[in-house]
């Protein structure tokens, strides 16, 4: 089902329209009924000769209701813009029009009501060609104008055939397997508990689904959905509903919230933004200013860091970053309304490009402005490569939810770049059939490669008494692909550009230490001492008066010995078989007490904790209350 919403200038006929389309007057509120203007939001449906059903939203006209207005039209497939013939263009139409063209509503018909107070049929062709103006260079700019009189009903069997045609033109909403609600409507009904309303987004509620209260994160059950007061099983994308949930009372979820599957959508408030500044707007938007976001049913004050640029002038456009006051829930793609709070003022609208940035972005940074463009691309397998090319790997899952495309887009432009070989599956006949495969492009793979083995080059000029680095070291400096670093590895060890020196220590293929032999016999010192009790050294007090203290930090520096305490070294063999020993036990232990480490390896409290503190501070352990675990926070 497809939603059409009305917009126009106060008391120029909207809810007076879609009372003469459904049957139903839209006006819910007393002090609607009272003051004859729609303040909430009003619904009702229209069935068309065909059988399909369209449901209709009438949003406020007035100025003052500027809010319920971005809540109303966030959600619909096309719009009803009415123009009263007896007033024409007045500020509200105006605005209004700004609005949905900010918004991108692409589909509607201009409807010129209240005919029969017309002068005369030239001051009716005046207004059409005033109308077609307004709306010239908008993507409603060709839309049929139709008059009509919801009081005589001159004009309205041409509008019902118009709204039928157009319906059939509307792409249904895409299914993306993870349905939100942005709530507008809140009640609650004796003997049937707490309702909420709005319009369903990317994927299908059910009867008996478990949903979530964002951002109060407080969880209920669908007891029961509704579509046009009539009961049904589930709802699909694009579908008004109202829904019936236990668990939740009315107190503890609001307009502005979204109803969504559980542990799927995450709170933000931060947002990474594309915007569209208007050009009669009064002052630039600059850095550090506060505004006010609309995005789905929800509204919040922001502070915005702009992006690339000192500030944004009226009629610019440019990329923002958005700090929220409060959580809300944001998807990639989401459109949004930028407004100014005193005096009240549009300044612009524009989509979400990411809704969780991982920090906040240095202003003036190629690097971030890149891949704000990137992930701002429309062209769908355009993107999709970029990404892969430049931030890769991804899983199917991951690439759907970063780019918000249906996993069916995303397995068929996979399966293409595939087929061109422009990609492979890095788990390809390693992976756990349970795991989800990991995609890669091969320029990103390629360009990996070849930093690992000049970052083997640097290593060896830097350390030349180091036999080869470890996988410790490794890691520390391509902490960013941990996914694909042993992959790359075991391809530069199979391709025999680097060799395995010893257990998780690699060196470039022909690389030697030669040590002189003053330095091999004081590395041969060290290395007695420390072998003749592994698991209780002798400290740098005790090693140095050996050997000499520059002989002892020339082996530091060349990593010949690691340090994890002040006084405390161990060989880096060592040290990574401790590491081995720790994720074999946390394969069948949640809890590692510190005992259990001083029994496996018959040492002594000060060894045993200053080694699990190294490993805190390698992030392989946490500490606990009661001892380690494994580090889990990313």
């Amino acid at each position: 089902m497809h939603v059409i919403g009305t917009a126009g200038h106060v008391d120029h006929g909207k809810s007076t329209l879609i009372e003469a389309l459904t049957g139903v007057h839209p006006d819910r509120l007393k002090e609607e009924q009272l003051r004859e203007m729609t303040i909430e939001l009003g619904f009702g449906w229209l069935s068309l000769q065909d059988g399909t059903e369209v449901g209709l939203v009438d949003v406020p006209g007035h100025i003052d209701f500027i809010s319920n207005l971005l809540s109303g039209v966030a959600g619909i497939d096309a719009v009803l813009f009415v123009i009263a013939a007896d007033e024409g263009i007045m500020p509200q139409t105006r605005e209004h029009e700004v609005i949905l063209r900010l918004l991108q509503i692409s589909h509607g018909i201009l409807v010129l009501t209240k005919i029969d107070l017309a002068p005369d049929a030239e001051w009716l062709d005046y207004l059409k060609e005033e109308i077609r103006g307004l709306f010239s260079g908008s993507a409603l700019a060709d839309a049929p104008i139709l008059g009509v009189s919801a009081r005589t009903g001159e004009g309205m069997d041409a509008l019902r055939a118009e709204i039928e045609q157009m319906v059939h033109t509307l792409p249904n909403k895409p299914d993306y397997q993870r349905p939100r609600l942005p709530v507008d409507r809140v009640f609650q009904l004796p003997g049937i508990g707490t309702v909420v309303t709005g319009t369903l987004l990317d994927g299908e509620f059910r009867v008996g689904d478990q949903v979530e209260v964002l951002t109060s994160k407080k969880i209920g059950r669908i007891r029961e959905l509704q579509i046009h007061r009539k009961k049904v099983q589930n709802v699909s994308p694009g579908n008004r509903t109202a829904v019936n949930i236990s668990g939740v009372s009315k107190d503890e979820i609001e307009r502005g919230d979204v109803l969504a599957w559980p542990n799927i959508y995450k709170p933000t408030q931060r947002l990474d933004i594309w915007v569209q500044l208007l050009k009669g707007i009064a002052k630039p938007l600059t850095h550090n200013s506060k505004v006010r976001l609309y995005l789905g049913s929800k509204a919040v004050s922001a502070r915005v860091r702009v992006l690339g640029e000192p500030h944004l002038s009226g009629g610019e456009s440019g990329f923002l970053q958005l700090e929220c006051e409060e959580p809300i829930i944001a998807v990639k793609g989401d459109r949004l309304i930028l407004r100014k709070f005193s005096p009240g003022e549009t300044l612009g609208g524009g989509t979400v490009v990411n809704p969780h940035p991982i920090g906040r972005h240095k202003r003036f940074s190629d690097v971030v402005l890149a891949e704000l463009n990137m992930l701002h691309q429309e062209d769908p397998a355009a993107l999709l490569e970029q990404l892969l090319e430049t931030q890769g790997p991804f899983t199917l899952t991951a690439l759907s939810e970063r780019l918000n495309f249906t996993r069916a887009q995303t397995e068929e432009i996979v399966g293409s770049l595939q087929k061109r070989d422009v990609i492979f599956n890095l788990t390809d006949g390693r992976a756990n059939p349970s795991t989800e495969p990991l995609w890669i492009h091969r320029k990103y793979w390629q360009a990996k490669r070849d930093e690992l083995f000049i970052w083997f080059r640097a290593f060896h000029d830097q350390y030349p008494l180091k036999t080869g680095a470890t996988l410790l070291q490794i890691r520390d400096r391509f902490t960013k692909e941990t996914q694909i670093l042993s992959p790359i590895i075991q391809s530069l060890l199979k391709d025999t550009l680097i060799i395995q020196v010893q257990n998780q220590v690699y060196a470039l293929k022909g690389f030697t230490i030669r040590l002189s032999p003053r330095q091999q016999g004081a590395w041969d010192t060290v290395m007695l001492a420390l072998q003749k009790t592994p698991h209780t050294p002798p400290g740098l007090r005790e090693l140095g008066p050996l050997v000499g203290e520059e002989m002892l930090k020339s082996f530091l520096d060349a990593g010949l010995l690691l340090k994890v305490s002040d006084d405390l070294v161990y060989l880096p063999e060592q040290i990574l078989g401790y590491e081995s020993w720790l994720r074999t036990y946390f394969s069948t232990h949640n809890l590692l007490p510190l005992a259990d480490f001083k029994e496996a390896f018959n040492t002594s409290r000060k060894f045993s904790q200053a080694v699990l503190e190294y490993f805190d501070r390698l992030h392989v352990t946490e500490r606990v209350e009661d001892g380690r675990k494994l580090y889990t926070k990313g």
